[in-house]
């Protein structure tokens, strides 16, 4: 049994954008980590106001995590990265023209990081561009190809046109090189349920679900899954587990 993909189009998507989100949101803050400068107090009190951004994020507070970026980036106009943690807030947002804007600028200021490619990929797939969304991720392993993140943007947009041949081939690459990213897993298995292939997409989901325990929509998945080959009483123990998860 094959999976359906317009009927995981949109919750599933946006079920791992929020396991991806979260990974990202703590590379892209933690990134974000220069010393307060006494030579620059502007510098020093954009560093201030940027630190209370990632509290703002983890509780989704993208207006504030926004107003906090807007000051920032008025006391420190060439900070690159300012810009794409605020394009980050502003994709939360679903403001995905904001989000480019931001990227577009970020990468203007450091055109060479490759990180800045494959995150605005991320908000071409949103809207469905994907060919934008390939070639940005085609820059970035260009510009680091140990890049897990960029093969694993492509392999989205790959899954997102219906290629999932190739979106599993550009998965195995982003897991060999990041074998600890849940987020690579879950989507491996979202193509492999496209295909029909649900026993690997319920190894993979197995391997999510030991990094990363807690995320109940990854029991919710596998146990599609189980139920597609056949296996009801372990379906039933994984939407019990992702209950009991989201008490």
């Amino acid at each position: 049994m094959r999976w359906a993909r317009t009927n995981c189009s949109l919750s599933l998507i946006l079920l791992l954008a929020l396991l991806s989100a979260c990974t990202e949101r703590k590379r892209r803050t933690s990134s974000y980590s220069s010393p307060a400068d006494p030579a620059r107090p502007d510098r020093t009190a954009a560093l201030r106001k940027y630190a209370q951004v990632d509290g703002a994020l983890k509780r989704k507070d993208y207006d504030l995590a926004i107003a906090l970026l807007d000051e920032a980036i008025r006391l420190g106009p060439d900070d690159a990265e300012a810009y794409r943690v605020r394009a980050f807030a502003h994709h939360g947002k679903r403001a995905f023209a904001k989000a480019i804007a931001d990227y577009d600028e970020c990468i203007s200021l450091n055109p060479t990081g490759a990180a800045n490619y494959a995150d605005r990929a991320v908000v071409y797939c949103d809207m469905r561009q994907y060919d934008k969304a390939t070639a940005d991720c085609d820059q970035a392993i260009r510009l680091d190809p140990k890049s897990g993140t960029a093969y694993w943007g492509r392999g989205r947009a790959y899954h997102d046109k219906g290629e999932d041949d190739n979106a599993i081939a550009d998965y195995d690459r982003a897991i060999r090189l990041e074998p600890r990213r849940a987020v690579f897993y879950a989507r491996r298995a979202q193509a492999y349920g496209a295909l029909g292939e649900n026993r690997k997409a319920i190894d993979d989901l197995g391997q999510a679900i030991r990094l990363e325990p807690n995320r109940p929509f990854l029991y919710e998945y596998r146990a599609a899954a189980y139920r597609a080959v056949g296996e009801p009483a372990k379906a039933a123990g994984d939407e019990q587990r992702a209950q009991e998860l989201k008490k």
